[in-house]
């Protein structure tokens, strides 16, 4: 989409990043936890945009979204099944098929 994220029209970046202001946006309480500071927390959130993403794990990102699937580990997935009582696998989508017998 864009190589710097300031340059994302729809993108809080810039108020979180480097402080623009602007009456549509207010602090959610994850990024008041970044640091003490406005200082702080935004060169904090900077940070966080330091690592360059995979081409690997985009792809993962595009094929759960498309999917509707959660993109965790299979630790995680049991616990959050454990908890919901809810299956995430990747079921086949349609009818299922007839027993031939």
């Amino acid at each position: 989409m864009v190589l710097d994220p300031a340059e994302y029209k729809w993108s809080s970046y810039p108020i979180n990043a480097l402080g623009v202001k602007s009456t549509l946006c207010c602090a959610h309480r994850v990024y008041l936890s970044l640091g003490k500071t406005e200082t702080e927390r935004m060169k904090a959130y900077r940070a966080l945009f330091e690592t360059e993403i995979s081409q690997t794990l985009i792809g993962n990102i595009q094929y759960c979204s498309k999917k509707e699937l959660v993109l965790a580990n299979n630790k995680f997935k049991q616990q959050i099944e454990n908890l919901t009582g809810i299956a995430l696998k990747n079921e086949r989508l349609g009818r299922p098929p007839k027993n031939e017998g």
